[in-house]
């Protein structure tokens, strides 16, 4: 997702085939998660996207990864500027980051 607009963006590896889950919240505004997995031919699809469903205005999505797929998480806004703070964990035993993405975040937490 490139385009033009403010995000942040990081990359995950999946070790072994499971289940992850991901939450991103805010103070300053609405965010919106969407992962997408990178598939053989270098084309993304997304495999899983969130506006609200963390409670009140955070994102959570958890969906299946397979094993040895690469997947990239975005974080904005569901409307208006991503100003403020920004919050992204996960929890998963079968991803880790694998230094792909454009962070403008401080810190992406495992949890």
């Amino acid at each position: 997702m490139d385009d033009g607009g403010h995000y942040a963006s990081f990359g995950l590896a999946a070790s072994k085939s499971g289940t992850a889950q991901i939450t991103v919240t805010s103070s300053a505004f609405d965010p919106m998660l969407i992962v997408e997995k990178m598939n053989d031919d270098g084309t993304s699809e997304v495999v899983a996207e969130d506006d609200d469903g963390g409670g009140g205005t955070s994102a959570k999505a958890t969906f299946s990864v397979l094993s040895g797929t690469h997947y990239t998480v975005i974080a904005t806004a569901a409307t208006g500027d991503p100003s403020g703070d920004l919050s992204i964990t996960y929890s998963s035993d079968v991803l880790s980051p694998d230094g792909r993405g454009r962070s403008l975040v401080p810190e992406v937490k495992k949890k």
